[in-house]
């Protein structure tokens, strides 16, 4: 049932006291909170973050919506949940959390399964649970009951310290340790409000009532849909019914499936069954189509036609040739030719023999033409005119050229020949990780089935198909029989299957239906979707479809039927279908839909197990489309061929997918070394091999980079023997000669050596991109700076950003240029183009191309979307967002706000983001000083002609806080609702830092170094007193100059100085006054070895409503920094939802029914 329970609490700041937060900057500095260190550091080693399910694609930064669904354990089913428990010296909360830890085990297939708990001190811990050896539950729950214990133990260390000093990388999408929770609540004892941070992507809790226990998922709904939410309710449920029934029983035999999801998985969902001639070989069904339809068109290729009668006359001919030639039933025929419609002769006439046609494609290299026909072992070709060639002339075998067509005139009298639908029909050759192809044998009956009586289209005698596969691709076999065996129509191109041929046999062949693989699908949807109008059906697979050239299929394509057909090789072409509709392109991926008829589909577990809806299996599949296996190869053949005890004889495909729920299977990616590129399944292994035979390469990594069909790239690197001993076209040529071109990679790096991660194994991300080089090469050379300003303006960047090349299409900032760059660059504009522009229009012409617009420009481009504040500054819009209540972002001591920008792309996209910025820094005249509630005042009606009222949300960074704070009382005195106030790393004035002695300074450098080698913390200390000195010196310098000069130019260093001292004099004169509301500050958690701070900054006497201390990693002047933004952006966003949250329970206690915001939209 769905609960009416309200979700736990959203990110809350736990509320420190000064001396907790001291130990929390400091660092643990007790024995027992040392020895605690130690035992998580030691707990937590070599953890990682569970591959959960989810519903939805995980967005750049959480928005913390929630939401929860509920079921009831009844008092007497958990009475003896409470009794097994017992029996193993255990406590009912050790029972569920092990079942949890089993249900994500089942989720996820980790063995490793971490998951937080909150303990009686206001804290949470990380209980980690290993499950590996399929231990009995008894055992598994001892294990949980000692590590809880354990983690009980070691409760007291703050998370926030054992987060700083694992320094796990942060991601403002997600959380740092852990993604799941778990709270056992008996009757109304409290649990804990969440630290920074701590809110889980799922949150599985048990609570105690009068009627039982009510079990609840807390989830996401950015990941998680509420029937997902109740799914996995069904499932732990069911997992503790089996718990009770068996409890001594393996944990990977415990049951989670519901015995109505059991029924869907393995009666309708895995296939139907349909009546086919299944009985029949593809011979005597030709056969039977031509007797019925002799006069009907069978085959066209450019101007030539063949009636079903003339077709079935060259090919009883062929086959009469063969038998004379000493064929018998399942020989192998290779067959060299290219389209036409002798080749079609020739698998007719092989067929009708009863031998196995073996398609060789003739552009293929020698050597790989070669190798194939001794895998075979035909002793009989067959080749069309110019073809004949391709057989190496140390071949033992037969050679039988096809005649040119029309030239039988009578059907040859075959003898009767003893082929069954189980003999083979065609022998493919894919791919194969050894360096070898290899050959997949497939029988009639698989290719019967694919083509008569289906349920992904129906096939009719009207049907035109297009050949656009080559003959050795597998989708050939529904290309050529599938209207062949149904008295349609074959149409051949002649000149190849590229756009212009499809588009002419469309057109003048009325082609009903197509097959293209995923990427020539995308060419065709951007250079000509309308020449496919008129089909009936168009299918398409091979790899992942690209939702946007999907949504252009199908508002080009109205009366299209577009199929996304999905299958290996080995089970004949296809397995599942699916029929797309605009719906779809909703969804993450485009589904591969459901199985075929007469094929069934399962997908398992590692141990073989169904899978619960929504969560990853492997693909297998079986049925009536099976291959025989591979040729030549039974202990591969065996590998992927497995006989499973309950479903039968299944083909591992190691792809893994998931259904949704109504049964439909998404594709989620392969399992293994083997991947799909431009419609082709390639072992990346095979590549590789050959690489590494070169006699010049030592070692070689291949790999395909790119997420769309479209965009997907096969990538090499090697390392040579000697450097300089090969080049990439020595290397390309070299695999031209071995490989097909589908085959070949895009480009190829020879690199010095490969980057190794801790268990010696390649990193190939971090590999150079051989592509991206030669890409921005390209683009460099093509978009050069245009015209004398943008030339101006690219030699000022040149210089700035050290790059001997700028586009005139080049991000700044994406170039690497930060808020620094940003002021000396200005300052050359102002000084060389006499143009004084606000330093924000960087933010809205971050490009050469569009910021030389703005100087040209006669009238002055405006940047903001704010008028002017007279004399003091701009309202700059960092980030529109969407309805959400807006943040202001106030400038530091230099009136600088361009690094506010990294922080609003972290942020929620809900949340506009603005910044006031100080007009002082742009100007050249007399700086006019004001007083901090001067500047207040004048800031405040900036930003009310963007928001006329409140709720606001402020903060400021250094001096910028004071300022916000001072805002913030001058709008709450005038009766404006103030929602948030943050403080970045911003003390307060009025309470003086106290300088530390030399003495005292080297004392906390020495001790900041602790765990660094003494010989390095000399070192460290002498580079760190030059670096003062140093520092001492310029800024002495700094201000010296400022205060003897007169007003310096805009954007100028000492402009910037001068802004800078003149904040500094208003700072000091403040009294900030007491202000109602809560705060909140974002303390550096970089210890300084200059000044002696307040634990609280000196503003808990300040803050009436409360202060909140949030710890983010870096110094004052590294706050911003990109190695800190996102845990700072992450913790900004924290604490906007806790205000949200408190602000909504105001309003609400005061009657006030204002709709709340980021959470409730």
């Amino acid at each position: 049932m769905k609960g009416q329970h309200a979700a736990p609490q959203n990110p809350k700041i736990k509320h420190l006291s000064l001396q907790q937060h001291k130990e929390q900057h400091d660092g643990p500095k007790s024995p027992d909170m040392k020895s605690q260190l130690a035992y998580w550091k030691k707990q937590l080693d070599g953890v990682s973050e569970l591959d959960l399910p989810t519903d939805s694609v995980r967005p750049a930064v959480r928005s913390w919506r929630l939401d929860t669904a509920s079921t009831l354990l009844p008092r007497e089913f958990t009475n003896r949940l409470q009794a097994i428990a017992a029996q193993n010296g255990a406590t009912l909360f050790h029972l569920q959390l092990a079942a949890c830890a089993i249900l994500l085990h089942r989720y996820s297939g980790s063995t490793n399964v971490a998951v937080c708990t909150p303990t009686a001190v206001r804290n949470w811990v990380i209980v980690r649970n290993d499950l590996s050896g399929n231990p009995s539950f008894g055992k598994f729950l001892g294990q949980v009951r000692d590590t809880a214990v354990e983690a009980q133990q070691n409760q007291d260390l703050p998370f926030e310290v054992l987060l700083r000093e694992l320094a796990p990388e942060r991601d403002a999408s997600r959380n740092s340790l852990f993604k799941v929770g778990f709270s056992h609540q008996p009757s109304l004892t409290p649990i804990p409000s969440h630290s920074p941070g701590q809110t889980f992507d799922l949150h599985f809790s048990t609570v105690e009532d009068a009627e039982g226990w009510r079990a609840a998922c807390h989830y996401s709904t950015d990941l998680f849909s509420r029937d997902s939410a109740d799914r996995m309710l069904g499932h732990f449920k069911r997992l503790l019914e089996d718990i009770a029934e068996h409890p001594s029983a393996p944990i990977d035999q415990l049951e989670i499936l519901t015995a109505e999801e059991q029924s869907r998985l393995l009666g309708e969902w895995k296939g139907v069954t349909t009546a086919y001639p299944q009985e029949a070989t593809i011979g005597e069904l030709f056969q039977e189509t031509a007797r019925l339809y002799p006069e009907h068109v069978a085959l066209r290729c450019g101007d030539h036609s063949l009636t079903y009668f003339q077709l079935h006359a060259e090919a009883s001919q062929l086959a009469l040739q063969l038998l004379e030639a000493g064929v018998a039933p399942g020989d192998f025929i290779a067959i060299s030719s290219r389209p036409s419609p002798e080749m079609i002769v020739g698998f007719l006439g092989t067929l009708l023999a009863g031998g196995c046609c073996v398609p060789i494609d003739p552009d293929y290299p020698a050597d790989r033409f070669a190798l194939q026909l001794e895998d075979c072992g035909a002793a009989i070709g067959l080749a069309t005119a110019g073809c004949e060639g391709c057989y190496p002339p140390g071949w033992k075998g037969t050679l039988i050229p096809i005649p040119a067509t029309c030239q039988a005139t009578a059907l040859a009298e075959l003898p009767q020949i003893s082929v069954t639908p189980e003999h083979p029909a065609h022998l493919l050759f894919t791919s194969g990780s050894t360096g070898r192809p290899k050959g997949v044998l497939l029988r009639h009956r698989g290719v019967v089935r694919l083509v008569r009586n289906q349920n992904f289209m129906v096939i009719t005698p009207d049907d035109v198909f297009l050949q656009a596969a080559p003959a050795s691709f597998d989708a050939s076999l529904l290309e050529i029989w599938g209207p062949l065996l149904n008295g349609g129509r074959l149409v051949l191109p002649t000149d190849g299957p590229g756009i212009g041929a499809i588009a002419t046999a469309v057109r003048e062949h009325g082609v009903t239906t197509l097959w293209l693989t995923s990427g020539l699908f995308q060419l065709v949807m951007d250079e000509s979707p309308a020449s496919l109008k008129g089909l009936r059906h168009l299918l398409s697979g091979g790899d992942v479809l690209s939702p946007p050239h999907v949504r252009r299929a199908l508002e080009t394509l109205p009366d299209t039927r577009l199929i996304n057909g999905y299958g290996p090789t080995e089970n004949t072409t296809f397995t599942t279908c699916h029929t797309i509709t605009l719906a779809d392109l909703e969804k993450p991926s485009i589904p591969i839909g459901k199985p075929i008829a007469n094929t069934t589909v399962y997908l398992l577990d590692g141990r073989l197990r169904p899978v619960p809806v929504g969560v990853a299996g492997e693909l297998f599949a079986g049925g009536d489309g099976l291959a025989i296996g591979y040729h030549g190869a039974p202990e591969l053949t065996a590998e992927k061929f497995i006989h499973h005890p309950e479903f039968g004889r299944l083909y591992r495909t190691g792809d893994f997918c998931r259904r949704t729920a109504d049964g439909t299977i998404a594709f989620l990616g392969r399992g293994d070394y083997q991947v799909k590129v431009r419609g082709f399944r390639i072992e990346l292994g095979e590549i590789e091999t050959l690489l590494a035979s070169h006699p010049q390469v030592r070692q070689a990594k291949v790999a395909v980079r790119g997420e769309s069909a479209e965009t997907k790239r096969i990538l090499a690197w090697v390392i040579a023997h000697q450097a300089g001993s090969v080049q990439e076209i020595d290397l390309i040529k070299f695999l031209a000669a071995r490989l097909p071109a589908f085959m070949r990679p895009d480009a190829i790096a020879i690199v010095e050596s490969f980057p190794l991660n801790a268990n010696g194994k390649i990193q190939v991300a971090a590999l150079p991109d051989p592509v991206r080089g030669r890409l921005e090469a390209a683009a460099m050379s093509a978009a050069p700076p245009l015209g004398e300003t943008e030339e101006q303006l690219a030699g000022i960047w040149r210089e700035l950003l050290g790059m001997a090349e700028i586009n005139r299409h080049d991000d700044f900032f994406a170039l690497g240029g930060n808020s620094l760059m940003a002021l000396r660059m200005f300052f050359r504009i102002n000084r060389e183009f006499g143009k004084s522009l606000p330093l924000a229009t960087l933010l809205q012409h971050p490009t050469i191309e569009s910021l030389a617009g703005v100087l040209r420009s006669s009238v002055q481009e405006n940047a903001v979307e704010a008028p002017p504040i007279p004399g003091k500054g701009n309202v700059v819009t960092l980030k529109r967002g969407g309805h959400d209540t807006p943040l202001f972002c106030i400038h530091g001591g230099d009136g600088g706000v361009l690094y506010y920008r990294s922080l609003g792309a972290l942020m929620p996209p809900e949340i506009p983001l603005h910044a006031i910025e100080s007009l002082e820094l742009g100007h050249s005249g007399s700086i006019e000083s004001c007083s901090i509630e001067e500047t207040a005042a004048g800031y405040i009606r900036g930003l009310r002609a963007v928001q006329p009222h409140g709720p606001y949300r402020l903060a400021g960074y250094s001096f910028g806080g004071v300022v916000a704070l001072e805002m913030a009382f001058q709008l709450s005195r005038d009766g404006q609702a103030v929602e948030f106030v943050g403080l970045f790393d911003t003390h307060n004035p009025a309470v003086p830092a106290r300088n530390y002695t030399m003495a005292e300074r080297l004392f906390v450098f020495w001790q900041q170094n602790s765990g660094v080698p003494v010989w390095r913390r000399l070192k460290r200390v002498c580079a760190r007193l030059s670096e003062g000195i140093r520092t001492n010196r310029r800024v002495k310098a700094e201000i010296k100059a400022a205060q003897r000069s007169g007003p310096a130019e805009p954007y100028s260093d000492l402009r910037r100085v001068q802004v800078r001292q003149d904040n500094w004099r208003a700072m000091q004169v403040y009294q900030p006054p007491a202000y109602q509301g809560r705060i909140t500050l974002f303390k550096a958690s970089g210890i300084s070895d200059k000044l002696e701070r307040p634990a609280d900054y000196g503003w808990s006497g300040l803050a009436s409503g409360g202060l909140d201390v949030v710890l983010v990693p870096g110094e004052h002047l590294t706050l911003f920094a990109p190695e800190n933004i996102a845990t700072l952006a992450q913790a900004l966003t924290d604490s906007l939802v806790q205000a949200d949250q408190s602000s909504v329970r105001n309003r609400q206690i005061s009657g006030n029914s204002t709709t709340s915001s980021i959470l409730r939209r």
